[in-house]
């Protein structure tokens, strides 16, 4: 496997921190979108798992996170967040050419790649999404969201905590603080970017029928920060293009639970990515 680094130009003028882990003669190539707070290097169980079956992998850490320029937790408007899919699909064309693509997203990540693949419509082999937030594990007063909504057409940047439950995360207290002691993870979250996600989440619900990619949905009965319940709905109003999977007694992030439950999630994803390929 060999591991590079890349900065390039987005088309709002920022630099965008990606990286990639590509093996030699790869069978396919799947581009990852992280959630909320983190970045693009949280995702190594997963990056290993794929390149042992033989898959290279591509990433970036979203506007307002990681190492990409802008203001942390802070992105203009929604718009800006497809673009860098776009940009991310590009990037891995140019490395991993002529091979079946994939798209993985997680969390916000997850909202951002099913309005992408909504709102877009990409050439893409099939998506995998975890614990998307659509909606969250607790819905936020009406009232809150309202002036939200509000305040984000008057102060769009206005940065605040969001509050995140860390232990939430990950049932395995060693993830827990990783994910503390990671000087690349942050809490914040601007009005702008909340209230973007939120509507992306709520208009990807009513528009679940118009998928046409086939993707691998999976979620946490135990998640307390985004909704199972959301993704079950999507799944059901998607049809038959979603395969959906009801992780019982997982938390958020499935892929960094305790080593034994973490496997099961990276080799389910390796066998549905394995699964589109013979098709």
């Amino acid at each position: 496997m060999t591991h590079n680094e890349y900065t390039w130009g987005s088309k709002t003028g920022q630099k965008v921190y990606g990286q990639s882990w590509l093996v030699e003669n790869p069978k396919a190539v799947v581009g990852i979108i992280h959630g909320m707070g983190e970045h693009s290097g949280r995702y190594n169980y997963v990056v290993d798992a794929l390149n042992a079956a033989g898959i290279s992998v591509v990433s970036y850490d979203q506007m307002g996170h990681g190492k990409t320029e802008g203001k942390k937790g802070h992105v203009a408007n929604y718009d800006m967040l497809l673009g860098c899919v776009g940009e991310l699909s590009s990037k891995m064309v140019e490395l991993v050419p002529a091979k079946p693509t994939f798209l993985l997203g997680h969390s916000m990540g997850g909202n951002v790649l099913i309005n992408y693949l909504l709102r877009r419509n990409p050439k893409i082999n099939g998506a995998i999404v975890s614990a998307p937030w659509l909606k969250l594990a607790f819905d936020p007063p009406a009232i809150q969201v309202k002036l939200a909504q509000i305040v984000s057409g008057i102060l769009p940047g206005l940065v605040q905590s969001s509050k995140l439950d860390v232990k939430a995360i990950s049932r395995d207290p060693k993830e827990v603080k990783r994910y503390v002691d990671d000087p690349l993870v942050h809490d914040k979250i601007s009005t702008a970017f909340f209230v973007g996600v939120h509507e992306a989440g709520e208009w990807a619900l009513e528009h679940a029928s118009e998928l046409k990619v086939p993707m691998l949905l999976y979620h946490g009965t135990a998640d307390k920060l985004t909704s199972h319940d959301a993704s079950k709905v999507f799944a059901e109003k998607a049809g038959s293009n979603v395969t959906f999977k009801s992780l019982d007694g997982y938390f958020h992030e499935s892929h960094n639970e305790a080593p034994e439950d973490r496997e099961k999630v990276l080799k389910m994803i390796v066998d549905w990515i394995n699964g589109q390929l013979t098709r």
